[in-house]
């Protein structure tokens, strides 16, 4: 499997938290879906496959499979997280599904802590 698996990521541990971000970055490049565990900000972990699309200021913004929708994940609450096999088609926010208005990653999309808990 390709990418590096992480396990209690520490913000003070300088070379993983970049090596997290290169793989989050290439994830977004080659559209490869990662498996992530995630602490929100109540404190609840999560297990999430994801389609990242964006990195913005130490955060990045994917497509969670599980909720169905575009989410912001702050980079220093990734427990763990691997790139898998699976690679993803991007998706085109440009165009809302019916009844519904569109949610781009740069354009307020809420992310994990304000949506959901996990």
């Amino acid at each position: 499997m390709p990418g590096t698996y992480r396990d209690d990521l520490i913000e003070s541990d300088v070379e993983l938290f970049q090596q997290l971000i290169g793989d989050i970055q290439k994830a977004v490049e080659e559209h490869i879906v990662c498996d992530l565990v995630y602490i929100d900000s109540k404190g609840a972990t999560s297990q999430r496959l994801v389609e990242p699309t964006e990195i913005k200021d130490q955060a990045f913004f994917a497509w969670c499979r599980a909720r169905d929708g575009i989410r912001r994940f702050s980079i220093v609450n990734v427990k763990s997280f691997s790139l898998t096999d699976e690679t993803f088609e991007p998706r085109d926010f440009s165009k809302p599904k019916e009844g519904t208005t569109p949610e781009k990653p740069s354009e307020g999309a809420a992310g994990d802590e304000s949506k959901d808990s996990g």
